[in-house]
């Protein structure tokens, strides 16, 4: 699992920053058309920071689809409903099904 995880930090990482086929977000623009709120649910500008200003952002964003991070909390996409764990590419291809404080896990 820990490999999985590694690999999908990877993914995104890796796509925010415009080396997957397509990915197109290398360009400065605002908060909502960058790919971290794609991504990540980083969707509102804060003091100069994309951050995720509610769950509407998460719950659109990739984070909530793989891992199960569908819930805004202090700005970030956090798990917080056992039903998105159960949902996520996470659950069905690692067995991370269960909500574990603000993670969904084995």
């Amino acid at each position: 699992m820990r490999n999985f995880l590694r690999l999908l930090g990877i993914g995104v990482w890796a796509t925010c920053f415009g080396l997957s086929l397509g990915a197109g977000c290398e360009k400065k623009r605002a908060c909502e058309e960058e790919c971290h709120c794609k991504q990540r649910g980083l969707c509102k500008e804060l003091k100069g920071q994309c951050v995720a200003g509610d769950d509407s952002h998460c719950k659109r964003s990739n984070v909530c689809k793989v891992m199960g991070r569908c819930g805004e909390e202090g700005g970030h996409c956090v798990a917080v409903a056992a039903l998105d764990c159960e949902a996520s590419e996470l659950c069905k291809k690692a067995g991370a099904c269960t909500l574990r404080g603000d993670v969904c896990a084995r």
